[in-house]
């Protein structure tokens, strides 16, 4: 297979599973959360779009880590990258959580949800960054390991 075309599996697989996960995290979770949305029917169209941007986000913390790594296929050895996509994870979490909870106040938390010490964020989509990247990388590094991706 060509270099590029293996860019765009790996791409591809990235982004589905990390749907497939986000989807299935944010659907568990959903009772941590109230919507700002007028229409409760819409919470459902919110679960797959949270998914969606938690996908790209993934995508994202995939791409920081190749630009730092200089290298498309650092995926073939995730160990070496876990303790970087933890802090991004922590990062990036804590950054969105803060702008859509308490700047564009999309959503807001319920009384069960429970936050982090110092900085009033819910830990479960701090905990989702760093636990659906995490699982997202290994199951694409497994899934390519039989297949040389170099």
């Amino acid at each position: 297979m060509k270099k590029h075309k293996k860019i765009f599996c790996i791409h591809f697989f990235i982004f589905m599973f990390a749907f497939f996960l986000n989807l299935i995290w944010e659907t568990l979770h959903q009772s941590l959360y109230i919507s700002s949305s007028p229409m409760p029917s819409l919470f459902g169209f919110i679960l797959y779009q949270c998914a969606f941007r938690d996908a790209l986000l993934i995508l994202l913390m995939y791409w920081i880590i190749c630009f730092e790594t200089q290298d498309w296929f650092w995926i073939v050895d995730v160990k070496k990258h876990v303790f970087f996509v933890m802090v991004l994870g922590i990062l990036l979490s804590i950054v969105i959580e803060l702008q859509q909870v308490y700047v564009l106040h999309d959503w807001s938390y319920t009384a069960s949800m429970p936050l982090l010490p110092f900085i009033p964020v819910g830990i479960s989509p701090v905990v989702q960054l760093i636990v659906t990247p995490l699982l997202t990388f290994f199951a694409t590094q497994a899934f390519y390991r039989s297949k040389p991706l170099k």
